[in-house]
């Protein structure tokens, strides 16, 4: 078994653990609201993108920590709260227990193991514990798990059966075509490799947002360099405005967005840019998943 398989083998087991509790959360709740700190956003994006996706008659509100504690939870009762935490947020969080805790508004954290200090400041709320070394994948996995869950729940069976099926089959078991996936892939991810240094945009199509998080995280720690994410409407004007001259695009889409993208490289001919388009070609609700399987298989 290849290191990427065993990984993500292993936040499917742990995550198999977890989901009925996020499950059971999320459907004692008329309203949901889905918040992060930090990298978490990626695993944040992945869950509401599914939820809304296959779920269009639940109530979701999706908002980074700082946003949620000052702007919402003091104007909304009875709101129940799916908070992913990265390590080293914790004040942020105390922020957010602490609003709750004179709303009466319900959290579940899902976090990696906290202090015993903090954990004491949860005053009767829920807590997940990600206690492996891969949270975030750990959480991205019970993130795309859960949400398709909850459709299974709640979708009538002959209402959306089809892709519903076929999601079954890739949300339990990602790590069965890791390999298939990674050597599909591999002259890309290569090429990605060496260009790293050379990266100055990193774009994205709209459900491959937690993508370039994902990959402007890399850069960053492989190069030290802050690399901006933009999504693909906004590279359109810039390239058609010569914002954009030279260096490296790096383009995460689906096949959906073909006809853009096309439109994209089209615009780019008269300029130096170079425009790398990793295309994932499966559902767009699994697809921030396996291009993240991808770029993890990088480390």
């Amino acid at each position: 078994m290849s290191d990427i398989v065993e990984r993500i083998s292993t936040a499917e087991e742990w995550a198999k653990n977890y989901k009925d509790k996020l499950i059971d959360f999320i459907l004692r709740h008329e309203r949901i609201a889905v918040t992060y700190t930090g990298l978490s956003i990626i695993a944040s994006k992945i869950f509401s993108y599914t939820l809304r996706t296959l779920n269009p008659s639940l109530n979701i509100i999706e908002a980074c920590i700082d946003t949620l504690t000052y702007h919402i939870v003091p104007y909304i009762e009875d709101l129940g709260i799916i908070a992913f935490v990265e390590k080293g947020t914790e004040n942020s969080l105390i922020r957010l227990l602490d609003s709750t805790y004179y709303t009466g508004n319900k959290v579940l954290l899902i976090t990696p193991p906290l202090v015993r200090m903090i954990r004491n400041r949860v005053r009767g709320q829920e807590l997940i514990e990600v206690n492996l070394n891969d949270v975030l994948l750990s959480e991205i996995i019970l993130a795309s798990v859960t949400g398709y869950e909850i459709a299974r729940k709640k979708i009538r069976k002959d209402d959306k059966a089809l892709r519903l099926n076929r999601l079954k089959i890739e949300v339990h078991d990602y790590s069965s075509i890791v390999d298939e996936l990674i050597s599909s892939y591999r002259v890309q991810l290569n090429e990605l490799k060496d260009l790293l240094d050379k990266v100055k945009i990193i774009g994205y199509t709209p459900t491959m947002e937690p993508v370039a998080y994902y990959m402007q995280n890399i850069v960053l720690e492989k190069t030290r360099k802050l690399i901006p994410t933009i999504e693909l409407t906004r590279t359109l004007s810039l390239v058609e405005d010569k914002k954009i001259r030279d260096g490296v695009m790096v383009m995460f889409s689906t096949t959906v967005e073909e006809y853009s993208i096309r439109e994209l490289l089209f615009k780019s001919m008269p300029s130096k840019i170079r425009i790398m388009d990793l295309k994932i070609k499966t559902d767009p609700l699994t697809a921030p998943v396996y291009g993240i399987i991808l770029l993890a298989s990088m480390d």
